[in-house]
């Protein structure tokens, strides 16, 4: 039988688990609910086709063992049929994706079945969550964790992606999170006169796990070694001395392990370990090694004065899109400060409070507030130089563009500063009832905020999103009862949700390369046009110019949507 001191006294000992659990289970709960609600009796489709090819080669994986599949007819049309997010190489269609996440839950469902799939990333977000409260709780203390933990539970973009649940974002933070606690254990000991590995067993232990954490991360989301790289390097240098040589060793065999599935997979659909299905990509890689080999035997040679066309050449190369600080700044105005005042505001009065009480605070807060400003700086220079157009209209700035998913670290760094500045006004109340009641007000406000913004958001907030799965779904049923299994579609934007149950072509009539694709494979197969409905001219345009030389036409079949209508291609 249970002993009810020993229960009350760990009760009593953990009671901050008692606040901690419920909230992480509430935020499972709330971001599985999306997928639970947008998709049912089979239809398992996406908003995005990042996250189509996710699905796709993660369903692909746990059924069949592989990750590329064979289109035979795109040996007589230049491998054109695919849809976005993949490519194909002499028929062979492969995702255009880091393809670690794909690997990771394809083997979870080929054990637990495929419906878990859309729930992963909400279960991997939810550990990332207590994993962030026991980092925090190193490093700031346990007031600040819990308060830090309630806010990440409830923040938009962390909740947002971990429902639009195949991303790679979510999976990369949290995994990042459990690598950055393992990481500030693996100094651990136990007292000299031990044997040696009793001594070191658990700084070991946690080295290789620690490993293995940051590993998922960067298979999930690997151009993000760029910083994450440098940032544990440094760290391992504030350290070097409590860490030594075997748990740096321990930690990167850790990284290597999880990357050997990965690079196997990269051989086999790319052709190189290091390849990946981004062409930019690989060719950077490429570039990269070559003038980092020029920088080296230029050193070596003394002639330190042609050392900077090649560092000019990895400033290029690093930042491709360009580099632009008013933009990153616009950019940071707009995601950070206008779309999250309440964050925003309280970081600024929480790094006040820690400069002006800076001898309060020990070094490893210091080496946080450092660490997480430099990733900051990266993130914000690196993706804030890029243009991004998620959404249809360019000028809004809404909770779905790519900047948000890219900057959760910026916005994970933060929430403590803005715990930080919660707890160091409530702690001027003389009363403790009344300090934690004031707390618990204003993260339920905060709570609230964030919860509305995220669900009733009318761009791009999760209940529209439903709608539209809703809308989509009968959509997709309609098209499919009008056209063949064996037939493809031409489309530009509904090839989430017409593949993979029909081909997809991902294209217009503007292109005569293209349509000359079209009408060979029209002599092949049933050929279909979905896209925005064209007017009677138009479509008499299409039919008397390029079409007719090509001996193919276009034909009305149903007007789907009130803006879309499908069309057959007919071989005359």
């Amino acid at each position: 039988m249970l002993d009810k001191e020993k229960v009350r006294a760990w009760s009593i000992g953990h009671w901050p688990l008692f606040v901690i659990i419920p909230a992480i289970l509430g935020f499972f709960f709330f971001a599985s609910s999306f997928n639970y609600l947008s998709q049912k009796n089979g239809f398992a489709k996406w908003l995005s086709p990042d996250e189509t090819a996710n699905y796709t080669a993660a369903k692909l994986y746990a059924e069949t063992g592989n990750l590329a599949f064979f289109e035979k007819y795109n040996l007589v049309s230049k491998d054109i049929i695919h849809p976005r997010s993949f490519r194909s190489d002499w028929g062979w269609i492969k995702p255009v994706s880091f393809i670690g996440l794909p690997l990771l839950y394809g083997k979870i469902a080929s054990i637990f079945g495929i419906a878990i799939l859309p729930y992963l990333t909400p279960l991997f977000g939810a550990i990332g969550l207590f994993f962030f409260y026991l980092f925090v709780k190193r490093i700031f203390g346990t007031t600040n964790a819990i308060i830090s933990t309630l806010l990440a539970s409830v923040f938009p973009i962390y909740v947002y992606y971990s429902a639009r649940s195949m991303f790679h974002n979510v999976l990369f933070m949290s995994a990042l999170m459990v690598g950055l606690y393992l990481s500030v254990r693996m100094g651990e000991r136990r007292e000299k006169g031990t044997a040696y590995f009793r001594r070191h067993g658990y700084g070991f232990i946690f080295s290789l796990l620690a490993g293995i954490s940051v590993g998922i991360a960067l298979i999930a989301r690997t151009s993000e070694l760029l910083w994450v790289g440098p940032l544990f390097f440094v760290l391992y240098l504030f350290n070097i001395r409590r860490l030594g040589v075997m748990r740096p060793f321990l930690f990167l065999w850790g990284i290597f392990l999880v990357f050997l599935p990965v690079l196997y997979w990269n051989q086999v659909l790319y052709g190189w370990i290091f390849a990946s299905g981004y062409p930019e990509l690989n060719n950077s890689l490429v570039m990269l090694g070559e003038n980092s080999s020029k920088i080296a035997a230029t050193a070596v040679s003394g002639k330190f004065a042609q050392l900077v066309p090649f560092f000019n050449n990895i400033k290029l190369i690093i930042f491709h899109f360009g580099f632009k600080p008013a933009q990153s700044y616009k950019m940071f105005n707009a995601y950070v400060r206008e779309m999250f005042p309440w964050l925003f505001w309280s970081m600024i009065a929480g790094l006040a409070s820690f400069l002006i009480f800076f001898k309060e605070y020990s070094r490893k807060r210091w080496l946080f507030l450092l660490g997480w400003l430099s990733v900051s700086l990266i993130l914000i220079l690196y993706y804030g130089s890029w243009v991004f157009f998620d959404n249809p209209d360019p000028r809004s700035f809404t909770i779905g563009n790519s900047y948000t998913r890219y900057w959760l670290p910026v916005y994970f760094g933060a929430l403590p500063f803005a715990s930080l500045a919660l707890i160091k006004i409530t702690s001027a109340l003389r009363s403790t009832a009344a300090m934690w009641a004031l707390r618990a007000a204003a993260i339920a406000v905060i709570a609230t905020l964030s919860v509305q913004f995220v669900w009733n958001d009318p761009a791009e907030g999760l209940a529209v999103s439903i709608q539209k799965q809703n809308e989509a779904r009968v959509e997709r049923e309609t098209i499919l009862s009008l056209t063949e299994a064996n037939s493809a579609i031409i489309t530009r934007y509904h090839d989430k949700l017409l593949f993979p149950e029909r081909k997809v072509i991902i294209g217009l009539f503007n292109d005569p390369n293209m349509i000359d694709q079209y009408a060979e494979l029209a002599r092949r197969l049933p050929i279909y046009y979905y896209n925005f409905s064209l007017t009677d001219a138009d479509l008499a345009y299409l039919n008397d110019g390029d079409l007719k030389l090509r001996n193919v036409s276009l034909n009305l079949v149903q007007k789907i949507t009130d803006r879309f209508s499908l069309y057959r291609l007919k071989y005359d």
